[in-house]
């Protein structure tokens, strides 16, 4: 069977802004659980769905923000630029209905759980 990888389950845009630490302000911001913690391991149909909504919401704003924050004429500028996208997704994620924290520990969970990584792309197919 071939199963995705996270990374490609939530999008190359998001991939990279984790990667890139785009996501952490983000995270940083709402005292998100540490790396450490467990994540989350029941992981019912409304936390799938509203993170599949919240994941592509905030692969939108990385795709927004992205060529900004590339373009900027400082680092300085890049980082107000950053900020001020973490700020819109931190929005993002509240506005489907989960908070910063329980959107962190779906992805560590879908990370480590390859059915519920399936459950979520399945989600997102049916949103897009």
């Amino acid at each position: 069977m071939n199963r995705p990888t996270f990374s490609k389950l939530l999008g190359p845009a998001t991939a990279v802004a984790i990667l890139c630490g785009m996501a952490a302000p983000v995270a940083a911001q709402q005292n998100a659980v540490p790396p450490a913690a467990a994540p989350a391991q029941d992981v019912d149909e409304t936390h799938v769905a509203a993170f599949a909504e919240a994941s592509l919401a905030v692969e939108e704003v990385v795709e927004r923000w992205n060529p900004r924050i590339q373009g900027a004429e400082s680092p300085d500028q890049a980082e107000e630029l950053r900020t001020e996208a973490s700020r819109e997704m931190v929005q993002a994620i509240q506005d489907s209905g989960l908070e910063v924290q329980t959107y962190d520990e779906i992805y560590r969970a879908a990370q480590a759980n390859p059915e519920l990584a399936m459950a979520i792309q399945r989600e997102r197919e049916e949103r897009q």
